[in-house]
């Protein structure tokens, strides 16, 4: 009888700790949620409705060497 109180505690001991470690995990992924909406809302959709980086044929990193226009390469003439 001893043997099964044991067993039946260290069960309950150990559901008892795998369900705090889930409720934890969801609470990171809940903020984590929080923060990518709050980038998405704050930092991208501005950045693409203003468009900073020019008349729409370069890109945000656009290199003059590296990468081409529709007409050619920038300095090629």
């Amino acid at each position: 009888m001893a043997l099964g109180r044991l067993s039946q505690a260290l069960l309950k001991s150990s559901l008892t700790q795998s369900r705090r470690q889930l409720s934890a995990t969801a609470d990171q992924g809940h903020d984590a949620s929080k923060l990518w909406k709050r980038l998405t809302y704050l930092v991208a959709l501005p950045g693409v409705a203003r468009f900073p980086w020019g008349d729409g044929s370069k890109s945000l990193f656009h290199n003059r060497e590296l990468n081409a226009l529709p007409g050619g390469y920038e300095g090629d003439e």
